[in-house]
């Protein structure tokens, strides 16, 4: 059978003025990542940080042939077979360097940030410039807000085990991993350097572990296009649109 698609359109009414509005992230902002793993105050089970983007590639990147022979189902008959359920586990293995099963690790519900975000907007909203929900595009999003930025990432939050095991599985490249996940922290709060602190203690009050990932620069493109630069374990990634 086919599957159907069900989206939503979510519409508010509110002040212009309190409207968080992302052409406002310019040079000079410290970014503030939100761990995307963990267990928050408000969560009742363990998040394993997957969310929902990139999960049918992680399912058949992580699970074994086992459930396309059995489940056919699950699967596109139109893709090719080489690409469905081509890992090595099963749903009730554990996940290496977790707590965690396969299954427990995949099923993990997409974090939601709304109890921080309505404390941080509540409590320091003046210092806070933009912020950038890590999906559709993981740790390259924040490429498409802002003018003329140059993001530098340096510091990143640790990366889940969920995402060590689908790079080994899969064998995608580091740079695909922040291109397609958001390995880590699944929030960015754009702010002015005074303000960061305070929005790491919100963060950190609801069980969110936050830090400072890394900062915007003017646009070093002789376009003065937008552009992304990851450092991460001795390595330099580039991005831009």
């Amino acid at each position: 059978t086919n599957t159907a698609t069900v989206d939503s359109c979510a519409v508010v009414v509110m002040p212009r003025a309190d409207v968080i509005d992302n052409a406002e992230i310019k040079p000079g902002l410290q970014i503030v990542g939100l761990a995307s793993a963990g267990q928050a105050k408000y969560e009742i089970f363990e998040n394993s940080g997957i969310g929902s983007n990139g999960l049918t590639s992680a399912r058949h990147d992580l699970l074994s042939k086992y459930y396309l022979e059995k489940y056919p189902e699950t699967c596109d008959p139109k893709t090719d077979s080489e690409y469905l359920y081509c890992g090595p586990y099963k749903m009730e293995d554990p996940l290496p360097e977790s707590s965690l099963t396969v299954g427990e690790a995949l099923l993990s519900p997409t974090r939601t940030y709304a109890p921080v975000i309505k404390q941080i907007l509540s409590e320091a909203r003046a210092g806070v410039k933009g912020m950038v929900h890590c999906s559709g595009g993981g740790q390259s999003k924040c490429l498409r807000f802002g003018t003329q930025v140059h993001h530098i990432k340096d510091n990143f939050l640790p990366v889940p085990p969920i995402f060590k095991a689908i790079q080994k599985a899969s064998g995608t490249t580091t740079e695909e991993m922040f291109r397609v996940y958001n390995m880590g922290h699944g929030m960015e709060i754009f702010c002015v350097p005074d303000t960061t602190a305070q929005v790491i203690a919100i963060s950190e009050s609801h069980g969110i572990p936050a830090q400072i990932v890394g900062r915007t620069e003017p646009s070093q493109k002789a376009n003065q296009q937008n552009h992304l630069s990851i450092h991460y374990e001795g390595e330099l990634y580039e991005y831009a649109h």
